[in-house]
């Protein structure tokens, strides 16, 4: 047992310590990094903090929704499985309404975030085309 863990311990390490060699380009707004010279595999970065802000509140709105969602299923399988124990009705009746009522908040910050970013911004801004004034930057 001890020289399997020091055998997958000297391959983790081993993995680690060897580092590949990587190619990066700056395209306008954004950075391209490439595994091999050729260009083959590329990865683009935004480095627009606009489009980074926007990104983030887009996973994080999303992160929400998917969570809200969750928790509405949680509550149900905990509803169907009370077997008519009130308080175990209770609890799941109090989970669904936290859902629904998290995922209304999610829905709601979401659609409140895009009318300010247009009130502020302009017509054509949105959490997907969002760029901070020269000023931020």
């Amino acid at each position: 047992m001890k020289k399997l863990s020091i055998a997958s311990l000297s391959g983790a390490a081993s993995a680690v310590l060897v580092a590949t060699q990587a190619f990066a380009e700056n395209v306008g707004t954004s950075i391209r990094l490439c595994p091999s010279a050729n260009g083959a595999g590329c990865a683009t970065l935004q480095s627009d903090p606009g489009v980074i802000v926007g990104n983030v509140l887009n996973f994080l709105f999303i992160v929400a929704a998917v969570v809200s969602v969750v928790f509405l299923i949680w509550g149900g399988i905990k509803w169907i499985t009370a077997g008519g124990d009130k308080t175990k009705v209770q609890t799941a009746r109090e989970t669904i309404i936290g859902a629904i009522i998290g995922l209304v908040i999610a829905f709601a910050a979401f659609f409140i975030v895009n009318f300010v970013l247009k009130l502020l911004f302009g017509q054509n801004t949105d959490l997907n085309n969002f760029n901070l004034p020269a000023i931020f930057k």
